[in-house]
């Protein structure tokens, strides 16, 4: 009898074993994220922008502010209107820029007067929206040269504190990236970087600039 319960118990391990390996998990696949820019007047988001050499050193301090100011309408959307440069380290410090979100994420535009060719809306897709880590999005980001999700779950730490951020890096814009935090916005940029030579072309030293939230966004 003994023996029989014992077959019986060795018969029914190769099943217990397959349902265990049945049961296992399946790997936890990366997150997509939905961004969330605050853009309700009275919003503002103080950076520390230093600029910095291949050896670490501090050469320019700044502090920059971007401030949404308003709304206005055109070409049949919504834009708000902003003083500052919301890119921080991209694009120019024109006094008025503008945001609006669309289907896909969030535009920028340094103007809103009509192009060279009718019918096409100003603005540069700049953070696509859901993102989905690893994707690559041709023709987005702030250069509009393409822009990929590099990760969803970043962790950066800014004078502002820690935050959870989608970090946007440039293939063909090597080293400028940007990370957007859901509900805060832009907390970290880093521009592309610029070279100055010698007299034969020899490039003697590298720069860059990376910009930090101190602050905001400050509830309207």
């Amino acid at each position: 009898m003994a023996r029989c319960r014992t077959a019986a118990l060795l018969a029914c391990i190769p099943g217990c074993l397959a349902g265990v390996v049945g049961c296992s998990s399946e790997p936890t696949r990366p997150r997509t994220v939905a961004l969330d820019w605050p853009l309700a007047a009275g919003a503002q988001w103080v950076y520390r922008s230093v600029e910095s050499d291949e050896t670490g050193a501090e050469l320019r301090v700044r502090l920059d502010t971007v401030r949404v100011l308003g709304d206005t309408a055109a070409f049949g959307r919504r834009w708000a209107v902003v003083r500052g440069n919301p890119l921080v380290v991209a694009g120019t410090i024109a006094p008025r820029q503008y945001l609006s979100w669309r289907p896909g994420g969030l535009w920028h535009a340094e103007s809103l007067d009509p192009g060279p060719i009718p019918g096409v809306e100003p603005g540069t897709w700049v953070f696509p929206s859901p993102a989905e880590p690893g994707r690559y999005y041709p023709y987005a980001g702030a250069y509009a040269r393409g822009v990929t999700a590099e990760a969803t779950d970043d962790a950066v730490n800014t004078p502002a504190g820690a935050f959870r951020c989608v970090r946007f890096t440039h293939p063909y814009v090597v080293g400028a990236s940007e990370c957007v935090a859901p509900g805060v916005g832009l907390v970290e940029a880093v521009s592309a970087p610029a070279y100055s030579t010698d007299a034969a072309g020899n490039v003697t030293h590298t720069y860059w600039t990376t910009a930090r939230l101190v602050s905001g966004p400050t509830a309207p």
